[in-house]
């Protein structure tokens, strides 16, 4: 893609010091910044989260610095959100979606923004302003497919969908799954070459193996003991307490629990349990044996590849959302709704150090293909191939 390519992204809540959400985004479109792109976000912000969420507060217009010194815009404007109540047929999120659409709309000829091109991050809603903008404006528009982003388009007009979809010049999905899941939904619509796979990227300046031995010296642990590590929201979908229940089944294994939620693990041998900061989160998983994660569903899990970037071996789910980013060589997948096997599995690995390190070896090459860099640059490719192939400016 050429140098001065100009891309407005729709997005929701972009990171600040005040709000953490959505830093997976955020990195990605550094990155591509960081590749001589101008970028743009438009972020509508719910008026009723401005209120109630006080530490959420954002300006209206701010700039951010990316590590290359490239500068993104970001505008905020704000709109009312109708949350999603069902009353008969109707249901109240498709007011959030269209007074999302006419604010950002809005904002887009307010700030005379003139991109080349429009990428929303999920369908809803910002994947339909983002199609939108690109019919009124005669642009290419592509959307990003995640975890669940397809759940509650049920609830969306139809109409709106439809257009979206006739009129997309393409779609990023995460995993070879998701990637079914959008024709599955979709079978009248011509989407096969229009999706392309893009597994997540991490950054490998933030996660990077470093010694064991200094990162246990730095947490105060235990040099000699086995230790799992789990990263993600303490809930039932990620597996925390299926984990903790296999955990406190196993003698001289020892726990760090990364995450916050309502199912917080109570198991024996914890050393820590909580959030942390994402900059501190490589010295813990450097300091563990194996990261265990016994989801029930993903899109592509971004925790995985940052234990694999470490050099972990991975016991995780069995599920097709993992076929892309785990083989034989570096994990053992395992039924996350079964505490035997994530039980075997940690005692497999506790027992067997040659296969740990070899695990490690291959979950590290496998990351190395797998950084924000690379995905910025795959997915610029895409968006240029399907820019010339949709004929439209």
């Amino acid at each position: 893609m050429k140098r001065n390519y100009h891309i407005c992204f729709i997005t929701g809540r972009y990171p600040s010091g005040k709000t953490p959400s959505n830093i997976f985004v955020a990195q990605l479109i550094s990155a591509i910044a960081d590749q001589g792109v101008r970028c743009t976000v438009i972020a509508p912000q719910s008026v009723s989260n401005q209120i109630l969420r006080k530490s959420e507060h954002t300006d209206r217009k701010r700039e951010i610095v990316t590590h290359k010194g490239n500068i993104i815009t970001i505008f905020s404007p704000r709109y009312l959100s109708f949350s999603s109540k069902k009353f008969f047929v109707f249901n109240t999120i498709n007011l959030t979606v269209f007074s999302s659409l006419r604010v950002a709309l809005k904002e887009y000829k307010k700030q005379k923004i003139e991109a080349d091109m429009f990428y929303g991050h999920f369908i809803s809603p910002n994947g339909i302003i983002a199609t939108e903008l690109g019919k009124r404006y005669n642009k290419p528009s592509f959307f990003a497919n995640g975890e669940d982003s397809l759940s509650h388009l049920k609830n969306i007009n139809h109409h709106l969908i439809e257009s979206t979809l006739s009129n997309i010049s393409g779609i990023v999905a995460v995993s070879s799954k998701n990637k079914q899941e959008i024709f599955d939904m979709f079978p009248r619509h011509n989407l096969a070459g229009k999706v392309q796979v893009f597994p997540n990227g991490i950054d490998n300046t933030v996660f990077y193996q470093m010694s064991r031995f200094e990162a246990r010296k730095q947490l105060g642990f235990n040099q000699k003991v086995f230790i799992v590590v789990f990263t993600g929201s303490f809930s039932h979908r990620k597996g925390s307490a299926r984990l903790s229940k296999a955990l406190d089944e196993l003698e001289d294994v020892y726990s760090i629990f990364i995450g916050e939620g309502a199912s917080v693990p109570t198991c024996k041998n914890i050393l820590f349990s909580g959030p942390l900061a994402h900059g501190d989160i490589n010295l813990y998983l450097n300091a563990a044996n194996v990261f265990v994660l016994p989801t029930l569903s993903e899109g592509c899990s971004n925790a995985i590849v940052e234990a694999m970037a470490v050099g972990l071996p991975v016991i995780s789910s069995d599920g097709k959302f993992n076929d892309d980013i785990l083989t034989a060589g570096n994990s053992i997948r395992i039924d996350p709704e079964n505490i035997e096997q994530i039980k075997n599995a940690i005692l497999e690995l506790y027992h067997n150090p040659e296969l740990q390190r070899k695990m490690g070896i291959e979950s590290q090459k496998i990351a190395k293909e797998l950084t924000v860099e690379a995905r910025a640059t795959n997915i610029l490719q895409f968006l240029s191939e399907m820019s010339s192939k949709s004929g439209i400016s």
